[in-house]
């Protein structure tokens, strides 16, 4: 296997050169950098992480703690992520929360993102202690010490909720998500503030769930509990919940959107295709990754980051809000 040494003096340089433009230094020319990266990709130069990791102190290791490994959004953002770290010398590692949290508390790690809204912020703090971190979309935290990302959802939500009172609906109606989650929380603010400016009456139901089956579940308990629709437009906490619900509106015999319209968040690829198609709320889910391994990669190099980023978000408007 080549060494250090084998690189530096196949491209005529010495070994610190080697090293700086590996490690991406501002102490030689881009020319130079690339050209010693091109040769030890050929050579099938591998860095030895440990002894790297002895010179600088870092670990070189990041991870990404995360709920589960189901549904279409995190896959998307996960892969956002590593595909600015696979252009990094850093390793990225994918990881489901558990209480221990082992790898931060045995400082095996230079960064931690956490993309788990379970996690406390009495828990986030005490992790602080032991790592830099960046909170993925979760309650807003009053420090300057924890980086943070967050999505649009409450003016977004709002945005939509007003789209639907424009069109001419008074009773809206709002289907929640996961207790626990922030992102419904959020949402829920962004309906109910748009309800309230209105002067309207809010109308909430609990699915409890991002699944999809529960939306159908719930929307199927509403309509056997009355003779007829008490509302005549629905914004779901994210898509899943929608197609549930537009599949129960359908079984039922009833006409999305001529009886109920329904809307909504997350614009996953189904919701396009979908009949009637749905209006969302539309993130760019794998730009998502991207920004929060950029901002990771800029915060392990030292350089100056804003703390608080928010991910854009835009309306979609589509068949499932269309009378006319």
């Amino acid at each position: 296997m080549p060494t250090i040494k084998d690189v530096a003096k196949a491209c005529g340089v010495g070994i610190s050169t080697v090293s700086y433009a590996l490690n991406d230094s501002q102490m030689i020319s881009e020319e130079t950098k690339n050209r010693i990266k091109k040769m030890a990709m050929e050579m099938g130069y591998i860095p030895n992480a440990y002894a790297r990791s002895l010179k600088s102190k870092k670990t070189y290791r990041v991870c990404a703690y995360i709920t589960d490994f189901g549904g279409t959004i995190h896959p998307t953002i996960l892969n956002g992520i590593s595909q600015v770290f696979a252009k990094s010398n850093y390793q990225l590692i994918v990881t489901l929360t558990n209480e221990k949290m082992t790898l931060i508390k045995d400082k095996s790690l230079d960064l931690a993102i956490l993309m788990d809204q379970r996690i406390s912020e009495e828990k986030i703090f005490e992790l602080n202690n032991y790592c830099k971190l960046i909170v993925y979309d979760n309650n807003y935290l009053n420090t300057k010490e924890i980086h943070q990302v967050s999505l649009q959802n409450e003016n977004a939500i709002y945005e939509e909720t007003n789209h639907l009172i424009n069109l001419g609906a008074k009773k809206i109606a709002f289907m929640l998500g996961p207790k626990m989650s922030w992102h419904n929380h959020e949402r829920y603010l962004g309906y109910s503030k748009a309800m309230n400016e209105a002067g309207l009456e809010t109308m909430v139901y609990d699915a409890n769930s991002f699944i999809e089956v529960d939306g159908y579940k719930l929307m199927k308990d509403i309509l056997s509990s009355c003779n007829e629709l008490p509302f005549e437009a629905i914004i779901c906490s994210n898509d899943e919940l929608a197609f549930g619900t537009i599949n129960a509106l359908k079984e039922a015999g009833l006409n999305v959107p001529k009886d109920c319209m329904v809307a909504g968040f997350d614009n996953v690829d189904k919701a396009a295709l979908i009949d009637p198609s749905l209006t969302t709320i539309n993130i760019d889910w794998f730009k998502c990754g991207e920004t929060i391994a950029k901002l990771a990669l800029s915060i392990l190099e030292g350089k100056k980051t804003k703390k608080h980023i928010t991910i854009p978000a835009n309306l979609v408007v589509r068949n499932s809000t269309k009378r006319n």
